[in-house]
């Protein structure tokens, strides 16, 4: 009898864990958690909270959040903060920060209660859970990439320090007639990167030894003129005890009141009892160079990020880096756009060969070679790893056969199509000559009896 009221709890456990996880949220809960996952795979969340409906602080997993997807949950709770740990479906990186306690877990459904044992079950282990306080009864998590530093607990409480910096910033500014700044938010994130990359490399060079400003095509910026401040301290969190560290530096003083700066991203990273501040300034003709003027001014400038990011592979393997064409770009944009026609990266809708792209636009090369992505967004750093990803295409990155580098980005469908063309062995917008114009002349004459033949039967079907 004791042996069945043990398992029909158990049994009672697991049906919990199954409300807790796909019932629709009630209004009546006091903490909200927003997961967000800018990831192409599941990420899964396990959270420590304190339940008022037990009055004991609760472990629960998984919250299965889909890929570039957002999901939330309400929790019935007293307390204002809340421990998280997640990974990536098929890995095992953790995602959630520093770790401030420990709990065990497993790879199905789970819920315990502290003072009980995490039910048995496949890959039961110990896992770091980090601590986030609720702002207004709200948490925001959303992990950083793969292969970026992790935030710390706590980036809720860095708003109020972040807004009371910007006007210190501001009023300073006002004092020499320069204008206001404006606080960007994707500039912000840019230099959260960089503020949690400060513990491992101290100053404006990065960890992978590139400059400050390389984290710019991390965030498809492409700013005419920046600058970036860099402080640390082991004082209570204040806006003003930074804001004299950078007034009372000569250098830091000067970016921040350069008034050809029209924007500016804030962050502030904790680890351990040191917290560190960094302010990125931008600026230069048409504001702060963040926001292009059209979306087809935001392709090419993504594509050029992803040229850039390639170049810094070459760069770092002791290659020499490949020549970007105009000419070499536009003939791979009108192959990205031709996908929408016909999704063939060796063919074009024509029927002729995808090198004929190049002779179209008054190239010829000896060596070409061309790959192509779809990515559900126009990320150049997502649309790097997913090239870089594939050994083939690495390998022709890093060939030295090739000199010059075109790429293009449309939009396909619901995503976007990245197209790469290498060539090698001609200069680029060299006109055809030889051979090669006689072949490039007689396409196109063919091509221009192609199109009068579809005119004439065009007219033929009108009468």
């Amino acid at each position: 009898m004791k042996n069945l009221s043990i398992r029909l709890r158990s049994l009672a456990v697991l049906c919990l864990s199954a409300v807790f996880l796909l019932a629709p949220p009630s209004a009546a809960f006091a903490l909200k958690l927003t997961i967000q996952n800018d990831f192409a795979v599941n990420l899964n969340t396990a959270v420590v909270y304190y339940s008022d409906s037990v009055g004991a602080w609760t472990t629960i997993g998984w919250y299965v959040v889909n890929p570039r997807k957002s999901r939330t949950i309400n929790f019935s709770t007293s307390k204002s903060t809340i421990y998280i740990y997640s990974h990536l479906s098929g890995k095992r990186e953790t995602l959630s920060g520093k770790g401030d306690i420990t709990r065990v877990v497993m790879s199905k459904a789970f819920m315990y209660e502290d003072g009980e044992i995490c039910p048995a079950g496949p890959d039961r282990r110990t896992e770091k859970f980090t601590k986030y306080g609720a702002e207004n009864g709200l948490v925001n998590y959303r992990p950083m990439k793969i292969g970026e530093p992790l935030p710390a607990g706590g980036e809720y409480n860095f708003s109020a320090a972040r807004a009371e910096l910007l006007k210190l910033i501001n009023a300073e500014r006002r004092k020499i007639g320069a204008g206001d700044l404006k606080l960007d938010a994707i500039l912000t994130k840019a230099a959260a990167r960089r503020a949690s990359e400060q513990p491992r490399t101290w100053g404006h060079i990065r960890p992978d030894g590139k400059n400050y400003s390389s984290v710019f095509a991390e965030f498809n910026l492409n700013p005419a003129r920046s600058g970036e401040n860099v402080a640390s301290n082991t004082k209570p969190l204040k806006a003003s005890s930074f804001h004299e560290q950078f007034m009372d530096s000569p250098g830091h003083k000067k970016i921040l009141l350069n008034p050809d700066y029209s924007a500016v991203g804030l962050a502030f990273h904790k680890e351990g009892d040191r917290t560190y501040c960094v302010e990125l300034f931008t600026g230069g003709k048409g504001g702060s160079g963040n926001t292009q003027s059209s979306a087809k001014d935001s392709l090419a400038l993504t594509a050029a990020n992803v040229m850039n990011l390639i170049n810094n592979e070459r760069t770092r393997s002791g290659l020499a880096p490949l020549g970007m064409s105009d000419k070499l770009s536009k003939a791979a944009l009108t192959r990205a756009r031709e996908m929408n026609v016909k999704f063939d990266i060796a063919t074009r809708p024509d029927g002729r060969k995808f090198d004929t792209v190049l002779r179209d636009n008054g190239l010829v090369f000896a060596r070409t070679m061309t790959w192509g992505v779809d990515t559900p967004e126009a990320n150049a750093l997502e649309i790097f790893h997913e090239f870089y990803k594939d050994g083939k295409i690495r390998n022709s990155m890093l060939a030295r056969e090739y000199t010059d580098l075109g790429a293009g980005v449309c939009r396909l469908g619901k995503g976007y199509y990245t197209l790469l063309i290498f060539a090698g062995g001609g200069e680029s917008g060299t006109p055809a000559t030889g051979l090669a114009g006689a072949v490039n002349d007689l396409e196109k004459t063919v091509q221009e009896w192609k199109d009068l033949e579809r005119a004439v039967q065009e007219l033929r079907d009108m009468f």
